[in-house]
């Protein structure tokens, strides 16, 4: 049992120095690190480095909390799945932004649409008033425009705005130079500021700035969601669909419905939602493009009879998919037969339910085993291998710039696209099936190539028209939208003037609140200064009624210290004095042969006589020893023998250094040397005790002639101690 609670707290103990590692790694570290051997310490460090912005984000899209934490959860469980698929690592932010973004607007759809079908009691993020929602607004147009920014905007700005990085932090972090990431952080603020200024809202910077913020109180609560969030991640990131306890199903299928769509992405055939005539007139026209392409393909074979097809001749006309994996799962629902592949001379472009993306180029090397393919859709390089039999088209591609496949197949966990795709007949190339012959009139007009181009001219017309109708539709949508938008920006301006001038009468009112503190605090320093005054007049004045207390008994003053045999002084006066301030007790508990710092005499430091004013065992309470003063020599000094007076000689000080108060460590004076520091008890001066057993206190400057003339007892001057000090 113990063996085991030993091993469990060194485990935790290695987990708390792996967390705090973890902390001084990049982004591009912790990914890499992930990727590798799927390290939950790492993918733990990014949520808990990026939850709090993210969960921002989440709850500036979303009115309910649990609306709002599906998203952050679903925004992780895609970063799991997708992260080897992420080109620029260290801008990390930016690509969590975009995928929060996209499955908050479709959270806030399915929200919608859930709130039309019912009415629940659901708790919000926080209290809706007015000003909430419309602040709430503002950032779902700000983070609409930003995510619709270039990337090589969009990464500065969200990491010097959004996760509140310095400029010289975020450009180390992108591998930039300062000067280019302060160049296109300005370029990026002044297209948001013209994007928001054409939707009607004007932003002062200030205003636009706190929008932009990733942290608006939400560390604690994302805190709480790494745990569940990084454990469902890496059963989400292996393929595990079911995803273990922790998340929601919501976030489960958001994130699934995001990773097919970006899987779309990635081979460049997303789908551009338009309406219904421009999803009509973008269908007709791909499909009649790439039936061009293999008439003039099949022109170029007729050309050439007796030439011998390369790799290159046999490639060119369309390709229909029948069969593909990705990482061994399936393509999603619709992919099959709507995804299109044509070769046209050195270009190929894709097609999928109807719209077209490229021209792209491409690259054959047909003297390697197996052959080589090189495909470059809109500037990237998906390398591969390929194989052709007869009309069969084989591609296994890597997706994210890795090695290129050696082989046919798409393991769990790889990234590798493998595609099985059938030629397309060309037009005419097709009987009917059922023994059906089409209408005389249109196989006469597929055979005549005159009259197909007057057709593909016409469709191309009509699709110009619909394209038209389209933009004008959308430039009276946007039209109607400004107008609306600048309605809501004036009553945001009336609104903003009002909260400014209640923040400005806050402002003011704290302003004199904090006076009438700061008024309060120096008068209550004042009368501390005072007390502490009054406290160390009249410990001084017990002092001195005890040095004569003790002269009536000694007929003398008490010497300096008591000395042993040799000479050697053993303890202070202050000991000397204890019978005189009702501590005889103490007094009795003292070895007066044995020095001040012996075992037993030490112990009885923490004894605290308080007129001694101690502080830690210390008192400022000290005489002066040496030549001429009350206390040279060892024997103490009788009263007649003052003959400067005794209201004008100097009995006992306040020093500036304070001693162990049984220490026989007094303030040496030479009237030829420099005088030891006074004061520190209290501010603005000192107190003295005189031998008659009278106190003054003394504001500097002091003048060291007079001062000099009280240290002495017969020193025959005149002495003015009202001209001591100020």
């Amino acid at each position: 049992m113990a063996e085991t609670q030993g091993q469990l707290i060194l485990n935790q103990v290695r987990k708390l120095v792996a967390v705090q590692g973890t902390r001084r790694l990049t982004d591009h570290q912790l990914l890499e690190q992930f990727l590798a051997r799927q390290d939950e310490t790492a993918f733990a460090a990014l949520v808990e480095r990026h939850g709090p912005t993210v969960l921002s984000l989440c709850r500036s899209f979303l009115h309910h909390l649990q609306d709002a934490e599906d998203v952050f959860q679903a925004t992780f469980l895609v970063l799991a799945r997708k992260a080897a698929s992420i080109r620029k690592r260290e801008a990390l932010g930016s690509w969590l932004h975009g995928v929060a973004h996209r499955l908050a607007c479709k959270a806030r759809v399915r929200a919608a649409r859930r709130d039309s079908r019912e009415v629940t009691t659901t708790v919000e993020v926080e209290a809706r008033s007015t000003d909430d929602l419309t602040w709430r607004e503002l950032r779902l147009v700000l983070h609409e425009e930003i995510s619709r920014l270039p990337e090589k905007y969009r990464a500065p700005l969200l990491l010097c705005y959004w996760e509140g990085k310095t400029q010289e932090e975020a450009a180390a972090q992108l591998g930039w130079r300062k000067g280019t990431l302060k160049e296109r952080v300005h370029r990026a603020r002044e297209l948001l500021r013209g994007r928001l200024t054409r939707r009607g809202l004007t932003l002062p910077a200030g205003l636009a700035t706190a929008l932009l913020c990733g942290r608006t109180g939400t560390t604690a609560a994302a805190s709480a969601l790494v745990g569940p969030t990084t454990k469902a991640a890496l059963a989400f990131a292996v393929g595990n669909k079911a995803v273990a306890g922790g998340v929601s199903a919501v976030a489960a299928t958001l994130a699934e419905g995001v990773v097919q769509t970006m899987f779309l992405t990635k081979l460049k055939i997303a789908a551009v939602v338009l309406l219904t005539l421009g999803l009509l007139g973008a269908g007709t026209a791909a499909v009649i493009c790439p039936a061009s392409d293999g008439d003039q393909v099949a022109q170029g074979a007729k050309a050439q009879p007796g030439k011998p097809k390369t790799d290159h001749d046999r490639l060119q006309g369309t390709w229909v998919l029948v069969s593909g994996e990705r990482g061994g799962e399936p393509p999603p629902e619709g992919f099959l037969g709507g995804f299109k592949l044509t070769f046209a001379g050195d270009k190929f472009s894709i097609q999928l339910k109807g719209e077209t993306k490229g021209p792209g180029a491409y690259m054959l090397d047909p003297a390697k085993t197996p052959r080589e393919i090189n495909l470059t859709p809109d500037g990237q390089n998906l390398r591969g291998i390929y194989r052709l039999k007869g009309d069969e088209l084989t591609l296994c591609l890597d997706e994210n710039r890795g090695p290129r496949p050696t082989e046919f197949k798409s393991p769990a966990g790889t990234n590798h696209l493998l595609l099985v795709l059938r030629r397309e007949k060309a037009v005419g190339d097709k009987a009917p099936k059922g023994g059906e012959s089409p209408p005389k009139g249109d196989a006469k007009d597929e055979k005549d190539p005159a009259k197909l181009q007057l057709r593909i001219k016409e469709l191309q017309r009509e699709l110009l028209r619909t394209r038209e109708e389209l933009d004008a539709a959308k430039r009276q949508l946007e039209l109607a939208r400004a107008l609306a938008e600048q309605a809501r920006a004036e009553a945001l301006a009336q609104r903003d003037l009002a909260e400014r001038a209640r923040r400005q009468a806050e402002q003011e009112l704290e302003r004199a609140r904090a006076a009438e503190r700061a008024a309060r605090a120096a008068a209550e320093a004042i009368q501390g200064d005072a007390a502490k005054r009054q406290v160390s007049a009249n410990n001084l004045k017990q002092l001195a009624l005890a040095m004569h207390n003790y002269h009536d008994a000694h007929g003398h003053f008490p010497p300096a210290a008591i000395y042993s045999k040799d000479g050697k002084p053993l303890l202070s006066w202050r000991v000397l004095l204890l019978p005189y301030l009702e501590q005889e007790n103490l007094y009795k508990q003292f070895k007066l042969d044995e020095p001040w710092d012996s075992a037993h005499n030490k112990a009885l430091l923490k004894a605290n006589p308080k007129v001694f004013g101690l502080v830690d065992g210390k008192t400022h309470y000290r005489v002066f020893t040496g030549e001429g003063t009350v206390f040279k020599g060892k024997e103490g000094m009788r009263l007649q023998t003052i003959t400067d007076g005794a209201s004008n000689t100097i009995l006992i000080v306040e020093a500036s250094e304070a001693v162990p108060w049984t220490k026989p460590e007094e303030l040496p004076y030479d009237a030829k040397k420099a005088l030891p520091k006074l004061g520190s008890v209290v501010k603005d001066g000192f107190h003295i005790g005189l031998a008659d057993g009278s106190v003054r206190f003394i504001r500097p400057p002091v003048n060291e002639e007079i001062l000099r003339a009280a240290i002495t007892a017969n020193g025959g001057e005149t002495v003015d101690l009202d001209k001591l000090g100020r």
